[in-house]
């Protein structure tokens, strides 16, 4: 991985843990924002993982696949996720058509 690319700074700075506790919800919308993409072709894939032996290797939890430029708008592209309470990691990966 070239850790050079903005993108690959980007995934890097992404990877860390969401801790949801809504008051008396069963899930709660995460919504996942992402800047820096505005000259970026090609498809975001955004993984949830609620295992830390899973995490970057084993099994998402969940899994989105964005096109980039339909879901662009004013240089952001947001990502959804509803999720219940717990921990959770995510990751980023990004490919170029």
């Amino acid at each position: 991985m070239r850790f050079d690319h903005p993108l690959n700074r980007l995934c890097l700075a992404l990877m860390f843990c969401l801790q949801i506790v809504p008051a008396q919800a069963i899930s709660s919308v995460v919504d996942l924002r992402i800047s820096g993409l505005a000259d970026v072709v090609g498809d975001l894939y955004v993984f949830v993982y609620n295992s830390e032996k899973d995490w970057l290797g084993g099994d998402a939890l969940l899994m989105r696949k964005v096109d980039i430029a339909s879901a662009r708008e004013r240089g952001i592209v947001s990502v959804q996720f509803e999720l219940s309470p717990g921990e959770y990691a995510m990751s980023i990966k990004q490919f170029s058509l």
